[in-house]
């Protein structure tokens, strides 16, 4: 599951929606501290509105860590605001369904 976790930032990172439609369940379930969606079309209409919001945006994974179908990621999120960068320091919870699609990601802020 690390691996598909890796896959799925590594996506994010390149911001290839085609490659996310592949790791997503159809039922998956989004939920951070701005947003909450649910279904693939739903997390896809999502994520393309933050890409279109934030060209520049990089995900750091600093650690992962497994427990059956379920990895928890400390991450840092660089974004490029108007020539200034911010980092947000953030916790994602990744459960996977049986087929080793990602079923739920919650994201966790650690800093305001």
């Amino acid at each position: 599951m690390k691996r598909k976790a890796k896959e799925y930032f590594e996506a994010f990172n390149a911001q290839d929606i085609s490659k996310l439609e592949e790791l997503y369940s159809d039922d998956i379930r989004l939920r951070d501290w701005l947003s909450e969606a649910r279904g693939r079309d739903a997390v896809i209409t999502s994520n393309r509105k933050l890409f279109k919001s934030n060209q520049k945006l990089v995900i750091n994974v600093n650690g992962m860590h497994q427990d059956g179908d379920v990895v928890v990621c400390e991450i840092d999120i660089l974004i490029n605001n108007d020539g200034e960068q911010v980092r947000l320091m953030v916790v994602d919870v990744i459960e996977f369904d049986d087929d080793g699609r990602i079923n739920e990601i919650r994201a966790y802020l650690g800093n305001v």
